[in-house]
């Protein structure tokens, strides 16, 4: 092979005379093709027919509020921290004292007030002394920045409502803060996913499997004719695990009679090469990955936390071992869960093999 990399056969170089001999190129700007376009205008009412009421599920605002509101950054930790532990450290009595109560948090980044804050809040939380705890093994405690980032105008929503401007960056982030102004209240009283909430208490059927399906409330904010505002409600659905024993909750997934058999089909198996390798039934357990769960045992320090399910060991509670250090001596010892327990609670677990 020779000749350099970038020649052409002849044939190549024919087709490509041809295309460039068909190309037009004119000086027009792009910019003109490119340009944003404001949402067309309706002509007018329809001339024909009658008019006839029409009940919509919209309640219409009377009014809202015009003053200037505050837009914050909130950065808590390294940023990565799980929802549970950003709401702890928002709703901690140090940052109360610190930034203020009066703000509306979307539990994310994005923070309201209508109080100006001159600079940057920089402070640590202390989540084992806001709940009066000691002695932790490791430190809980997380650092919370509060930046002012801009100044959201709420007064430019009703110029808009009135025709006397066009939708806009600032009319869509006066429009998202209503949005979260209204999620606030009924976020802190019922489940809240995105604009839906469900309560316990709600109307529920089950679906098999351990599964019920909950009937909630929508709600939004929408602008509606004649240039107003409205609360769209409708209903919602959606599923929920049952408030059940995790041990019920298994046998409904794999669709086994009682706790023997759940033991029974869940045991490892032979692996053919001496040892053992999960079960199919054990593999389906993998349904209740990041589910919360409560612990419920008596003499348990913590009745009232959440755990969340990371995965199941291959292995019983006799079977499987943590090391345990004594305060008083500094000697580690090595016992099972069925020993810990046992030791700690005076619990003997009842199905240990599971």
């Amino acid at each position: 092979m020779s000749g350099s990399r970038g020649s052409k056969a002849p044939s190549q170089q024919t087709d490509d005379s041809a295309l460039f001999r068909h190309m037009h190129v004119t000086d027009q700007s792009a910019e003109q093709f490119f340009a944003r376009k404001d949402l067309a205008k309706r002509p007018g009412y329809n001339t024909t027919g009658k008019e006839i009421a029409v009940a919509l599920n919209c309640y219409g605002i009377t009014q809202f509020p015009t003053k200037p509101v505050y837009q914050y950054d909130v950065h808590i930790g390294n940023g990565a921290e799980k929802r549970v532990v950003v709401q702890k450290v928002w709703n901690s009595n140090t940052r109360k004292a610190r930034v203020g109560a009066n703000f509306i948090f979307d539990g994310n980044k994005l923070a309201w007030s209508l109080i100006r804050l001159p600079n940057d809040v920089n402070v640590m939380v202390d989540l084992d002394a806001e709940q009066g705890r000691s002695g932790s093994r490791t430190p809980n405690i997380f650092r919370l920045v509060v930046r002012p980032t801009k100044k959201v105008n709420l007064a430019i929503i009703e110029e808009y409502l009135r025709g006397n401007g066009s939708i806009s960056k600032e009319v869509l982030e006066g429009l998202s803060f209503l949005d979260h102004v209204l999620r606030e209240t009924p976020s802190g009283k019922f489940i809240a996913i995105k604009r839906s909430f469900f309560s316990e208490k709600n109307p529920k059927a089950s679906i098999g499997g351990g599964v019920f399906a909950y009937k909630g409330i929508y709600q939004a904010i929408r602008m509606v004719n004649p240039g107003r505002l409205a609360i769209n409600v409708d209903v919602s659905n959606s599923c929920f695990w049952a408030l059940i024993s995790l041990l019920s909750a298994a046998m409904e997934v794999l669709e086994l009679r009682d706790v023997q058999q759940l033991m029974k089909w869940t045991k490892p198996v032979d692996d053919g090469l001496g040892g053992r390798a999960p079960s199919q039934k054990f593999h389906q357990l993998s349904r209740f990955h990041k589910l919360a769960v409560k612990a419920s045992y008596k003499g348990c320090p913590c009745p009232d936390k959440e755990w969340v399910i990371k995965g199941f060991l291959l292995a019983n509670a006799k079977e499987y071992t943590i090391d345990m250090t004594d305060r008083a001596t500094g000697q580690v010892r090595t016992m099972s869960i069925f020993d810990y327990f046992r030791s700690r609670y005076n619990v003997v677990l009842s199905y240990w093999n599971f």
